[in-house]
């Protein structure tokens, strides 16, 4: 099976239990209900900034490079072999499509620098955190996760599916070079034509990075 069929199989598996699962909130949870999505590892709860818990996926403005194979992109499009993508519109792509209409559940596990309560989310039937990462956009932050997903971010990296499939910088790397641009506090959700674009053509070159083999060290910087 090709990589970009595999993938494709993922989404269908995941497109098929969202359908069939019933919807409804739980208005007495105020970490239950319809999530606005503001990048690929965080979530907004009638009000409350939710942050991924064990987690990191790429920044929202990052940009990564495609490997050898053109990529199928959650947030629409192809992108060729050997191009710049905005892999961080696509990781809030594909926490869009695990929550789009869905009733959202989390469970707080800390808070952040930033206030952000920290949590394990699920939608009807699947974990989002482990979702992401078997999907490829997403990474196992294992200072925090301790390797909880290091076995589904090996599966996505084998299968070199989303980020996997080409080169990118790891998110903590990225936000220590662009520090001064991220301010993880005042985000805002954005809406679903911000980042499905996939016209957009105004991705500039990554710095090409070999896929790593690396601990995160240092605590996440507010997304």
């Amino acid at each position: 099976m090709s990589r970009r069929a595999g993938a494709k199989s993922l989404y269908l598996v995941i497109a098929i239990g969202l359908a069939l699962a019933p919807s409804g909130t739980d208005a007495a949870d105020r970490l239950t209900g319809r999530a606005r999505v503001i990048d690929g590892d965080t979530i907004e709860i009638a009000g409350t900034h939710i942050r991924l818990w064990g987690i990191d996926a790429p920044e929202l403005n990052q940009i990564c490079q495609a490997g050898p194979s053109a990529i199928t992109r959650p947030s629409g499009g192809i992108t060729n072999a050997g191009r710049p993508y905005r892999c961080g519109r696509d990781a809030a792509a594909a926490m869009l499509q695990l929550t789009r209409g869905r009733t959202i559940r989390c469970e707080p596990r800390d808070r952040d620098r930033y206030g952000r309560v920290v949590a394990v989310c699920r939608n009807e039937i699947v974990d989002l955190d482990t979702a992401l990462v078997r999907l490829g956009w997403a990474v196992d932050f294992t200072r925090y996760s301790h390797g909880h997903y290091r076995a589904e971010e090996e599966a996505a990296r084998l299968a070199r599916l989303g980020i996997w499939s080409g080169d990118f910088d790891m998110p903590q790397a990225w936000r220590r070079e662009h520090r001064n641009g991220r301010i993880g506090e005042s985000r805002r959700p954005m809406s679903r034509d911000s980042w499905l674009n996939p016209g957009d053509r105004s991705a500039s070159p990554c710095r090409k990075t070999a896929l790593p083999s690396r601990r995160l060290n240092s605590p996440p910087r507010g997304a």
